[in-house]
């Protein structure tokens, strides 16, 4: 197979077996490619492709743990990852970072990156905004 040689953006969840997440995980990716201009890919860690596509408008959806067993995986050579998650899980500290560190040492020419989660540590913005829709 060809290597196309591109860069490939997800904005990843923890992957879910309900339409519904999948759904508004779309959404924000939509939102995120209109104001970052780059194509972002919705994908769940895990299990979100196995949710039948006729409940996805027709669409199968993308997980994380689809791609490792794919074909797909050969044809990209950066992975960058915006996690959709409140704080750091083991799903993106540990089993996306050693599935990614066996997929960069499949190719040498291949390299990737997972952005912080929404929250850290002495940053109050996320509590602010909580509270300002709360109150």
């Amino acid at each position: 197979m060809e290597k196309l040689g591109y860069k490939k953006y997800f904005l990843v969840d923890n992957g879910s077996l309900r339409s519904e997440s999948v759904l508004s995980l779309r959404r924000t990716a939509i939102k995120l490619e209109e104001k970052s201009g780059f194509q972002i890919t919705p994908a769940g860690i895990m299990h979100s492709h196995k949710i039948d596509p006729a409940k996805l408008n027709g669409v199968a959806a993308c997980s994380m743990d689809s791609l490792f067993a794919s074909k797909d995986q050969d044809k990209i050579d950066y992975i960058s990852v915006i996690p959709m998650f409140l704080g750091p899980s083991l799903a993106i500290t540990d089993w996306l970072p050693k599935k990614l560190g066996e997929w960069k040492e499949s190719d040498t020419n291949r390299d990737f990156a997972i952005a912080d989660c929404l929250f850290r540590k002495g940053d109050q913005r996320l509590a602010d905004a909580l509270t300002e829709i709360i109150t």
